[in-house]
């Protein structure tokens, strides 16, 4: 009889207990407001309420589709593909009549010559963080409202307005993290902070596919996910940006900007921030609303531009950060108060409307501030005395394309030089340097990339201080007082110095590569795969060309010195691949100066079976920056060895191990048995930008 009581009464335990905080799309508005039935709810696709599980990418391309096709006020573009080949989609979101004739609308929109002129565009960008997850959740009930409602104030709005939502800006770390949420969900609710599905394995849904944090390569544009936002937003250039986010604390709260006031970017003007505190008066209205705590001004900076909430501060628009407190889940406690997944998507749902409602009631504001910036970006140019930047290629075509391809993503005009000429003990080659003007609408994001700030307001970031773009690069630069050197604008890839066309009678003895180019380690790989026998001179030589000159090579310069004609044509039909490396015949073994090609000075150089060591404890991002170097830009297979397997896989079959920063916490025997690998191997450890140096390697 017991047992039976005590079965009942855990029954009941587990009635009373099951989850109950996801609800209908329409119980997450106000009961006044009226939508259209034509209009597919959310749940009606997805299967299950919002907040209810964590939804996919692909689910969530897979509803707005469906909206796009039954609402004539959506219109949906894939924008482009992540590495993982999830699509990047903007969900555009207007009157019938403006969706029907988009880019009529567009070209208005790119022609207008005043505010009165304009038309308001409002991006809302969701979970560039993959694990932060309830904008993404958020999204399709922003597209279901401003697609369904029938207000008379939301009929009205969309008529001069378009609202571009992103409703994933990493769909690779949020495949990760909705996988992982949804995988330890039970049917009971458990606020314990200690559950597993509050601390994700290595290495979170935060990043992308690369463990890159796509929040931090608005600037430098490395990958696809941001090739294709940037592109996105320059053709439309919305006058406002949300990016929403989730944070860490102890207890229940939201934040939206302005943020630090002494930590905003100098370039920023105040107008800028004047606007953002307006807007943020209907933020803080909604959350009042809905009884929810948040805080501004504080924590977060708005200085680095190469962040989605700055970079439109930078181009003349406003951007807004909002981060609401992360559950990373579907239940937590914080601070001793119980709350679930559906509040935060709640709470970012309602900052989308407040910021699309708030940018409304501010819309001549916005819309004048956006001319006034442009034209005040000329007249803070004159005013200037550095009026562009000249920057080289240091004898590098690809490093210096892939500059160009860099600033033409921004919309950033570039010049050819005219004629050579000196900048101090510098010469800029015509041919081989190009010049920026700050004379633009562009100047004060140009201004923020060629700039060596080192004098700020407040000495504490939140992360980037400074981003000199052609020191990133490697590239010799200097500022100029004029533009007389300037040439014709440069509307197409650069001409690269293609490998000469070597024939039967002129086959050169060797072939030599200088090592600082940026597809040297790519063309290495393919040499060795192709078994050409590349050496590498350890001292610098001179030698005579077939050009009848004589060329200067740095140690480190790869040589190859093929025995046979088919080598030869092996080894020319491969260059014909790499038309942006330069490549140097050489008329003799026997050098000017220095080591002849024959000499022990030029070293062999093997194949090389890298490992890259991760798991816990180790930098996710660091580790993913590895990866994707000597994975796409090197073109060498990698090993990912976890930690927990080191001591279990045999080390020699591998002739690097590569180690980045990180804790190591978990660490045992692995720095007796890698002592015993750079022993038995004669190989070095990679360590990094301050990476763990367990033990050094011993030629004894």
């Amino acid at each position: 009889m017991k047992l039976i009581q005590l079965g009942i009464t855990m029954l009941c335990m587990c009635v009373f207990s099951v989850q109950a905080y996801a609800k209908p799309t329409h119980d997450y508005f106000s009961k006044e407001v009226q939508f259209s039935s034509d209009t597919p709810l959310p749940e009606n696709y997805l299967g299950f309420e919002i907040g209810d599980w964590h939804v996919s990418p692909a689910a969530l391309t897979g509803y707005m589709h469906q909206l796009a096709a039954q609402s004539p006020r959506v219109s949906i573009e894939t924008i482009g593909y992540s590495h993982e080949r999830n699509a990047l989609n903007h969900v555009y979101i207007s009157s019938p009549e403006n969706i029907a004739n988009l880019d009529a609308v567009l070209k208005k929109h790119q022609n207008a010559k005043s505010g009165k002129d304009d038309i308001l565009v409002i991006n809302l960008a969701y979970s560039v963080h993959g694990n932060e997850a309830s904008g993404a959740n958020a999204s399709p009930l922003a597209a279901y409202y401003y697609a369904a409602s029938q207000e008379a104030s939301i009929i009205q709005l969309l008529k001069n307005t378009v609202i571009i939502i992103e409703p994933s800006q990493n769909p690779d770390g949020l495949a990760r993290f909705a996988s992982w949420a949804n995988q330890h969900k039970g049917v009971t609710a458990n606020y314990d902070n200690a559950h597993r599905d509050h601390n994700e394995r290595w290495p979170s849904g935060r990043t992308n596919h690369y463990w890159f944090d796509l929040n931090r390569d608005w600037i430098f544009t490395v990958h696809p996910e941001s090739k294709a936002r940037i592109k996105a937003y320059q053709k439309w250039r919305p006058q406002v940006l949300g990016d929403y986010h989730e944070m860490g604390g102890n207890i229940p709260s939201y934040f939206f900007q302005p943020g630090h006031p002494k930590r905003t970017h100098p370039n920023t003007p105040k107008e800028n921030q004047r606007i953002t505190f307006e807007l943020a008066k209907f933020h803080a209205e909604a959350l009042d609303a809905r009884k929810q705590p948040y805080f501004t001004e504080e924590r977060f900076d708005d200085f680095y531009y190469g962040k989605a909430s700055a970079y439109p501060d930078a181009t003349g628009s406003i951007g807004v950060l909002f981060e609401q407190s992360s559950i990373r889940g579907h239940n937590r406690e914080l601070g001793g108060i119980k709350s679930n997944f559906s509040e935060g998507i709640a709470n970012h749902l309602a900052t989308s409307l407040s910021l699309v409602k708030g940018s409304d009631a501010n819309r001549k504001d916005i819309l004048d501030y956006t001319f006034k910036y442009r034209k005040g970006q000329f007249q803070n140019a004159l005013v200037d005395p550095v009026k562009a930047y000249v920057f080289a290629d240091d004898n590098d075509p690809a490093r210096a394309q892939h500059f160009l391809d860099m600033l033409a993503r921004h919309n950033i005009p570039v010049h050819a030089v005219d004629s050579t000429f000196m900048v101090g003990q510098v010469s800029f080659k015509k041919g081989h340097a190009w010049i920026v003007k700050t004379n633009g609408p562009q100047y004060g994001l140009v201004k923020s990339l060629f700039e060596t700030r080192t004098s700020f307001e407040d000495e504490i970031f939140y992360d980037i201080s400074s981003w000199n773009i052609p020191l990133a690069f490697n590239l010799p630069y200097a500022p100029l007082k004029n533009t007389f050197r300037l040439g014709k604008r440069v509307t197409s890839p650069i001409i690269p110095l293609a490998p000469k066309a070597w024939d039967s009678e002129n086959t050169p003895v060797a072939y030599a590569i200088e090592w600082n180019q940026f597809k040297a380690p790519h063309l290495l790989q393919t040499l060795l795969e192709n078994d050409l026998h590349p050496r590498v001179s350890v001292q610098s030589f001179s030698s005579h060309t077939l050009e009848n000159k004589i060329h200067d090579f740095k140690a480190g310069t790869i040589i190859i010195q093929p025995k046979e004609d088919h080598e030869h044509k092996t080894m020319q039909a491969l260059l014909k691949a790499y038309p942006d490396v330069v490549v140097y015949g050489l008329s003799s073994g026997l050098t000017v100066k220095g080591p002849d090609l024959g000499s022990n000075e030029m070293k062999v150089i093997e194949k090389i079976r890298p490992a890259l060591l991760i798991g816990k404890g180790v930098n996710a991002v660091e580790a993913g920056s590895m990866r994707y170097t000597v994975d796409h830009r090197f073109g060498i297979p990698l090993t990912l060895l976890d930690l927990d397997r080191v001591m279990s896989t045999d080390l020699q079959n591998y002739t690097h191990i590569l180690i980045v920063d990180g804790t190591y916490k978990s660490w045992k025997r692995i720095p007796k048995k890698l002592e015993i690998w750079v022993k038995c191997q004669r190989r070095s450890k990679i360590s990094p930008r301050g990476g763990v140096k367990v033990y050094q390697c011993s030629y004894a």
